[in-house]
């Protein structure tokens, strides 16, 4: 038993920690840096601000996609221009999400969005009151 302790005491002092190449070690490390890129390929969610950047190009990906953190489908995704801040964080997205609705806007681009549900209820909703209208009048 006390040659598995001293065994471990002198792995422990002996091992170091290593940063990777290009990592800094202390403090300055700690704090995370958000790689900024031309956003040539930067497809944006438009609901979240969840950048896609997989190894698949995104047009070529099934229609049936969906963005992994929101659950939007794949035409909620719009091309952002300029510089685009790569982070995970939520600074970031809602950062990258507010510069694409701005974008969106300026350029006078209707988004798509799933109105067919909203139109089926108000369809239903006129046809409802109105049967109840003539059966209410016909009393």
């Amino acid at each position: 038993m006390a040659s598995m302790l001293s065994q471990r005491s002198v792995m422990a002092s002996s091992s170091r920690l290593v940063a990777p190449r290009g990592v800094r070690s202390g403090a300055a490390s700690r704090s995370p840096r958000l790689r900024v890129q031309a956003a040539a390929n930067a497809m944006v969610c438009i609901d979240c601000g969840y950048i896609y950047d997989g190894k698949v190009p995104f047009d070529s990906l099934p229609g049936s996609y969906k963005c992994p953190v929101c659950d939007s489908p794949k035409k909620r995704f719009k091309a952002l221009t300029g510089k685009v801040a790569r982070g995970t964080d939520a600074k970031a997205m809602n950062a990258r999400r507010d510069a694409l609705r701005k974008q969106v806007a300026d350029s006078g681009e209707e988004v798509e969005g799933d109105n067919g549900i909203l139109y089926a209820t108000a369809a239903s909703a006129i046809l409802f009151l109105g049967a109840f209208y003539v059966l209410a009048a016909n009393r």
